[in-house]
């Protein structure tokens, strides 16, 4: 019986006009392919941290400030930062939205907090006797009431965010206005880098609303040389309100201020011999203290202002209070 002998296997043909590849060509695109991974910014990598710390500063300053709002139970968690372009945040919002602008200087530039205006609504409902865990508001735009809410909130968490950002720096915070105008709340150019810090309000029933903090990475790199390294946990635990209340306290607290002209000195006799219309010789004496209490504080001269006797600081003493 006859047997056929296995045909070895055709090769396929290069299709014709297509240049074949030399082996060197294709272990440099197999390896430039195994290693193109998307690399992190630079600023990317230097923000997060900062963030993160001030997530979690933030979710108790937040808290006090939306909780007197419908004066109900509410948990504030903080979600994971994120870096993304100016133009890709502002196509990713749906329906209208609140931006309420602050600053914290000596950062450059400003922030803004997102307010969806559902959770504006439901906040409204609420203040005239309704409840949030009845569900979302369907209306689809801003009303006066919404406005004015929004208004409030954008002063009343000033304090608090300052509060949070001052235990990691010398850092303040001021309200810089609001609006409902999309055209007005761009914070950064469009392919700028923006530090997203997204915030879960969360209300009893399960509703639960999204609020952002949104900075221009080159305003927290403006501040990183300010900010202190302690980890979080190592950052002072008082009471923001409370620290807020001292420095109010400290700032209106008064102290005696006096500067000595001259000490003559006279013998008993002298003394003894005074009688009214006497004059007693002071020299002219330059280069006087300015005493706080009994504490050296400045030196300067005796002159007058406006008719009236007044002291001109030429130098402070060293240590002076700051």
């Amino acid at each position: 019986m006859a047997t056929k002998t296995a045909k070895p296997a055709k090769t396929a043909k290069p299709a014709k006009g297509v240049a074949k590849k030399p082996a060197a060509d294709k272990a440099v695109e197999m390896e430039q392919f195994a290693h193109s991974f998307p690399r992190r910014a630079t600023g990317e990598a230097d923000v997060l941290p900062i963030a993160r710390r001030m997530g979690k500063l933030l979710c108790q300053s937040l808290r006090q400030s939306f909780q007197p709002l419908a004066e109900e139970r509410l948990t504030v968690e903080a979600q994971e930062p994120q870096v993304v372009e100016h133009d890709a945040w502002a196509a990713k919002r749906k329906g209208p939205t609140g931006f309420a602008f602050y600053q914290l200087p000596p950062m450059k530039g400003r922030m803004a907090m997102l307010l969806p205006q559902d959770l504006i609504a439901a906040l409204v409902d609420a203040f005239f006797g309704g409840s949030i865990s009845r569900g979302k508001s369907t209306k689809s735009n801003f009303s006066s009431s919404d406005l004015r809410l929004m208004h409030r909130i954008a002063q009343n968490t000033a304090p608090e965010i300052g509060a949070a950002w001052s235990q990691i720096g010398p850092f303040r915070c001021v309200a810089a206005g609001f609006t409902d105008d999309e055209e007005e709340a761009r914070i950064a150019k469009g392919d700028a880098p923006l530090l997203l810090q997204p915030f879960t309000l969360a209300y009893p029933g399960g509703v639960k609303f999204t609020i952002e903090c949104v900075y221009p990475v080159e305003m927290i790199q403006s501040g990183r040389e300010f900010c202190t390294t302690a980890k979080p946990e190592e950052t002072s635990s008082a009471d923001p309100a409370w620290r807020q209340a001292m420095g109010l306290a400290i700032a209106e607290t008064y102290l005696p201020v006096r500067s000595v002209m001259a000490r003559p000195s006279m013998t008993m006799n002298q003394l003894a011999n005074l009688k009214e219309g006497d004059i007693i010789s002071i020299p002219n004496v330059r280069n006087l203290q300015l005493l706080i209490g009994d504490r050296p504080f400045a030196r300067g001269n005796i002159g007058e202002q406006n008719g009236m006797a007044a002291f001109r600081i030429d130098h402070f003493e060293q240590g002076k209070i700051s």
